[in-house]
């Protein structure tokens, strides 16, 4: 009944009671209340594994709490524009542990301190959905690419403190990396300057022994395919594309136009072909 608005308690209400084996209830921009969810809570608890609650405005946090507290074995939730508070949602992620799919874009309540209690709860989130909450910062993020080591869609549109810093230990080893890219630029550096002296000049092997060919991280965001970051104003696109391109096309990154991110090695990289 997704996008009736027309639909509300009254017609709710009778198709749960009376099918008390629905396992998906797709309700988003319904008319329905808090007693529809109670009555959900009552008699679909125990088998419900698909709920979709955006943009339902007539409910509250009442509703949502019953919700959370009975339905444990749910897959898929969505409160896109739900209202609720930091109380619910830290219960949410103690009582379902077996989401996979959670959509929260834009609602009250958020702030890291709630989203980390949310994921460290949630090892088996494989899509996540947090834009638009203003409050979260590098600090949360970070914690969900910690925590959930299945996710595949992040979702992080708006999230206007947020910089590149949770994103860069995606790339393996950033220190080693880092190190290996301020070698190639000496020896850019050197090989130039002895280009225009004419002379040859063989570098020693200790010298290269910081080389290293970045490889993407086999335990920070392994999983992760698709990350949204439209309109997140402080993340700095030439890190996403170098992560992009270390990630040899299993990561694709949309940047703040919501544009692909396209790969960009910097530093001198025709020492490695």
């Amino acid at each position: 009944v997704t996008g009736m608005s027309f639909i509300g308690d009254v017609g709710l209400i009778p198709l749960v009671v009376n099918n008390q084996q629905l396992q998906t209830l797709c309700l988003a921009e319904c008319n329905i209340t808090d007693l529809s969810l109670d009555k959900i809570a009552k008699f679909l608890g125990p088998v419900l594994t698909c709920l979709d609650l955006s943009w339902c405005e007539e409910i509250t946090d009442s509703g949502l709490s019953a919700v959370v507290s009975a339905c444990l074995h749910l897959q898929q939730l969505s409160l896109r524009q739900c209202l609720s508070t930091a109380h619910t949602l830290v219960r949410l992620g103690e009582n379902c542990q077996q989401l996979r799919s959670l959509m929260m874009s834009g609602v009250e309540g958020m702030s890291d301190g709630v989203l980390i209690s949310l994921v460290e709860n949630l090892a088996l989130l494989e899509q996540l959905d947090v834009s638009w909450n203003l409050d979260l910062t590098d600090l949360s993020i970070s914690r969900v690419l910690i925590c959930c080591p299945r996710l595949r869609d992040a979702r992080l549109a708006g999230l206007k403190r947020i910089t590149s810093k949770p994103f860069l230990p995606i790339i393996s080893d950033l220190a080693r990396w880092r190190r290996c890219q301020s070698l190639l630029k000496l020896k850019e550096k050197e090989r130039r300057v002895f280009l225009d002296e004419g002379e040859e000049h063989l570098s020693s092997d200790e010298e290269f022994e910081d080389l290293y060919i970045p490889h993407r991280s086999s335990s920070y965001a392994p999983c992760m395919h698709s990350l949204d970051l439209e309109y997140s104003d402080k993340v700095n696109d030439d890190h996403l594309a170098e992560i992009v391109a270390v990630c040899h096309g299993t990561l694709q990154i949309r940047d703040y136009y919501g544009e692909y991110i396209q790969p960009t090695w910097t530093g001198s990289m025709h020492f490695f072909m």
